[in-house]
């Protein structure tokens, strides 16, 4: 089969690798029809972190599974199904309590070897361990370009907002308008939220932003904090979401809070050592969530929204291409031209 890998950084080559197997009887195989390229792969692509060369990458996957171990229980061949981006055990002390993204055995597909050594979903076929907990059916209301968010994007976004005790009311900021930060928007005004400003400095994001219903800020031209200090009655920000994948996403921040706010770190960050404003925090009674997304918790809340119409996450969609042109996915995507690239073997 072929599948979209790294030669080096920069350079994407889709290519043949071997097709995958049941390495385990609770292990599915899935036939992919739909995979996203995500802002974390872009870390692969630009070289921050290593992986295999001729390794298949991505991890949001939506397709049909053509082949289940004889202990899967909950589905089954011919089912359409969206995975998870990470797998967990479900059997460890954080598994049994609910927390999934904790598992101690945790692995990711399309990472390579040092992340779990699980091949990805760019790719025509995909094998799924626990398959019980990493897939789940996907109704038929839900559209296959909807689905391939389901599994990384949109349960990000549900679930970052569960973690920063986010209530209907509530005043909501986010920095940085990629994929995780729309979806944000969007998830937390279907949940309520009586206002949400979104930062960025890319216009056409910002413009996508509005059309979600959010009120956008262009940082380069307007002061970050008078639209939240507007909408908040002076206050702040109930909450901060982070969605730039960067320190200086964090420490702007901080200003946006209001006193005894939440800031959310949602995006994958691979900084060194960083320095933030500690004493502010501390005088304002700020909470700092680090947040990695439990997502087999939180996918089945992820999913009831997106089929009920209250998210459609496909507006976020700018790309559409086949497999083979996932060079120019990747291409685009690091360069701010596409929100969100979906790819179709």
């Amino acid at each position: 089969m072929i599948a979209a890998t790294l030669a080096k950084p920069g350079q994407i080559e889709v290519q043949d690798v071997p097709d995958p197997e049941l390495a385990e009887s609770t292990s599915a195989i899935v036939r992919i029809t739909r995979a996203g390229i995500c802002g974390s792969d872009l870390y692969l692509y630009d070289g921050r972190m290593d992986i295999e060369p001729d390794f298949a990458l991505g991890h949001e996957f939506v397709g049909v599974v053509e082949q289940i171990g004889p202990d899967v229980r909950l589905i089954d061949a011919g089912d359409r199904v969206v995975g998870s981006f990470s797998v967990s055990c479900g059997r460890c002390r954080p598994c049994q309590s609910g927390q999934h993204a904790r598992c101690l055995m945790l692995r990711f597909f399309g990472f390579g070897f040092a992340f779990g050594d699980l091949p990805g979903g760019q790719a025509e076929r995909i094998g799924v361990p626990e398959a019980d907990l990493t897939l789940r059916k996907v109704p038929d209301e839900i559209s296959d370009d909807a689905a391939v968010l389901l599994g990384d994007n949109v349960v990000t976004a549900v679930d970052v907002l569960r973690r920063a005790r986010f209530a209907p009311g509530q005043v909501v900021a986010i920095l940085g308008s990629g994929t995780i930060g729309l979806l944000t928007a969007q998830a937390a005004l279907a949940l309520g939220a009586s206002a949400v400003v979104v930062h960025d400095k890319v216009p056409d994001r910002l413009a996508r932003a509005r059309e979600l219903g959010a009120i956008a800020v262009d940082v380069s031209q307007d002061d970050p904090l008078d639209a939240v200090l507007e909408v908040s009655g002076y206050q702040g920000a109930d909450v901060v979401v982070e969605a730039t994948s960067t320190i200086e996403g964090t420490v702007a921040a901080v200003p946006l809070a209001r006193k005894g706010g939440v800031i959310a770190v949602t995006t994958v960050h691979a900084d060194g050592d960083v320095t933030l404003p500690i004493g502010e925090m501390w005088l304002k009674d700020l909470e700092l969530v680090m947040h990695q997304v439990n997502v087999q918790a939180r996918l089945d809340e992820a999913l009831a929204l997106v089929a009920s119409g209250r998210l459609q996450p496909e507006k976020v969609i700018t790309h559409r291409l086949g497999l083979d042109a996932a060079a120019d996915g990747y291409a685009a995507a690091a360069s701010y031209d596409a929100v969100k690239v979906v790819l179709t073997p």
